[in-house]
């Protein structure tokens, strides 16, 4: 089914503005000086954080990598109330609030938005190709890269929304049988 991507972005633009967010911290971590932000915006782009050329592979690959890993992250926490209480078959304190409910939106709109876009994968892979020298280092970027362009290629299959929904599914379970 074709969704207009502004209407998809309207929906979950909590993810947006939690991806731009999570760029310009790690611009700060990484001493990258930041020159314009923008948190959300109606139409493309929707969000995008301008900040000077990374110095090295290692200041890209934390820009770059570390929107994703938050926004998992936080996709895994915020989803926990309701997949927690559904994996635990605790479906009447699921029903008889809404704050379940809006922390899965909130976190599966995070978790959506957990991908660099492509001005972001062009910036990385960039770097990768004129300043990667520490060969580990250049290898697991590359890796990363390619993981990062075919999740792209798949956001057009829902990709992006089907690994919300799978980090949403298994950290709750993870946690959930290790207590059983």
């Amino acid at each position: 089914m074709f969704i207009p991507g502004f209407l998809i972005n309207a929906a979950t633009f909590p993810g947006v503005i939690v991806h731009e967010i999570a760029h310009q911290l790690f611009c700060d971590l990484a001493k990258v000086p930041v020159k314009k932000v923008v948190y959300y915006q109606v139409f493309a782009p929707y969000g995008y954080v301008e900040h000077d050329e990374t110095p090295d592979l290692k200041s890209s690959f934390l820009i770059t990598v570390g929107p994703f890993i938050v926004a998992t992250v936080l996709c895994a926490v915020l989803t926990f109330p309701l997949t927690g209480m559904l994996s635990l078959k605790d479906y009447g304190a699921m029903v008889s609030s809404w704050v379940p409910l809006t922390c899965f939106w909130l976190g599966i709109s995070i978790g959506m938005h957990a991908f660099p876009g492509k001005e972001e994968l062009d910036r990385f892979r960039k770097q990768i190709d004129t300043k990667g020298s520490f060969v580990p280092l250049y290898l697991l970027s590359s890796a990363v890269r390619m993981f990062f362009v075919l999740a792209r290629f798949g956001s057009f299959f829902w990709f992006d929304a089907i690994y919300a929904g799978l980090v949403a599914l298994i950290a709750p379970l993870i946690l959930c049988w290790s207590f059983l």
